[in-house]
């Protein structure tokens, strides 16, 4: 029996870059999945941009401007004028700093977490509706690559 050649240095980067790639690619197909086949404004569904914000609010608690547009990558003249409007619909609170009154932090209201937990709702009837077309085996294998993949992000994210 022959035995298999010691692995190069070369074929496991080789073997990393494959796995890069295809991650971006999943994460290019799950935005797409998102944006395009999840209707975002059908049945009092709204924008992934204001369920992204409405996310981060409640993932800061309460966030100042810039922190909150570099969380979600909106600029933050666009991303103003949607918590602007969220303040007035009574989904967002805004207070001023007052070591600094140029600064201006959003949170989350008891209104705007009923809305986002609404719309998580939906999202996840959605999604739950679309599964009927897998079967039982696809969606365990599918679980659990969800499991892996969320774990290994927590891993890549890990800092120590």
């Amino acid at each position: 029996m022959k035995k298999a050649a010691p692995r190069q240095s070369h074929d496991a980067a080789m073997r990393d870059r494959e796995v890069a790639g295809r991650f971006l690619e999943l994460l290019g197909a799950m935005k797409r999945y998102v944006r395009e086949l999840l209707p975002p404004l059908a049945s009092g569904g709204m924008s992934e941009e204001r369920f992204r914000t409405l996310l981060t609010l409640r993932y800061y608690g309460k966030g100042y401007l810039k922190t909150l547009a570099t969380h979600d990558g909106l600029s933050s003249s666009a991303l103003c004028i949607m918590l602007n409007r969220m303040v007035e619909e009574g989904f967002a609170a805004r207070a001023g700093d007052q070591d600094d009154r140029r600064n201006v932090s959003y949170e989350l209201t008891a209104a705007g977490t009923a809305r986002l937990n609404a719309e998580l709702e939906r999202r996840t009837d959605l999604i739950c509706g679309a599964f009927d077309r897998m079967g039982a085996v696809e969606k365990t294998r599918f679980a659990v690559a969800i499991e892996t993949i969320l774990s290994g992000i927590a891993r890549l994210s890990d800092t120590e």
